[in-house]
């Protein structure tokens, strides 16, 4: 039995969703789309073999931070399995706005280990993302926030979308497809008798 059902809507990036509050659960599924890609889901696997040895550098480009930076950021902490930062420098430049038009962050994790991070609007960046090993390479080609290509030790595999009905306004946003799966899996594996929709707005 739901006991409380609310709604919210993002301006940013015209996502909206319902989220239904049972008894003694509560599900809710927001934003981070990235991780449902196929090509995340490799990453995570060759991150858990070892497959370029010891992570030593993380190495990310994309959009300023409220939009495709956190994606940058998100993938950082994916690749070093949730850990928390030991030291965070950032700086960047404002416009007259108060919007941030460029972000350098860089953060140190135990072990030696680093992450770079670049956020501008005012210019393109490759928005790849790279993880560096004492073994070996893992780059991830943009859009690295959906991504289709990945490249590990400069072997190319390519991981096709699913094809749109109908004509898209953004990119690979049949993406979208992948999160909606997972979704469905987990109301399968959990045994819920809910209701939860979401829905990204003006996907097509």
């Amino acid at each position: 039995k739901a006991t409380h059902i609310r709604s919210k809507t993002s301006k940013n990036d015209g996502s909206w969703y319902f989220m239904v509050k049972l008894e003694v659960q509560m599900f809710s599924s927001v934003a981070i789309w990235s991780r449902c890609f196929p090509v995340y889901a490799e990453v995570r696997r060759l991150l858990a073999e070892e497959a370029v040895g010891d992570v030593k550098l993380v190495k990310l480009g994309g959009g300023a931070l409220l939009d495709i930076g956190v994606y940058c950021l998100q993938f950082v902490l994916m690749v070093f399995n949730g850990e928390r930062p030991e030291s965070i420098q950032a700086t960047g430049v404002l416009l007259d706005s108060g919007v941030d038009e460029s972000v350098v962050v860089t953060m140190k994790f135990s072990r030696k280990r680093m992450a770079l991070c670049a956020f501008l609007i005012a210019a393109r960046l490759p928005n790849d993302a790279v993880i560096a090993g004492t073994k070996g390479s893992i780059k991830v080609l943009g859009p690295m926030h959906c991504p289709t290509k990945l490249l590990v030790n400069d072997k190319e595999t390519e991981y096709p979308l699913p094809e749109p009905c109908l004509p898209l306004n953004f990119t690979n946003s049949t993406g979208l497809h992948y999160e909606t799966e997972e979704v469905s899996t987990f109301w399968k594996m959990s045994g819920w008798l809910c209701c939860i929709f979401a829905f990204i707005s003006n996907v097509f």
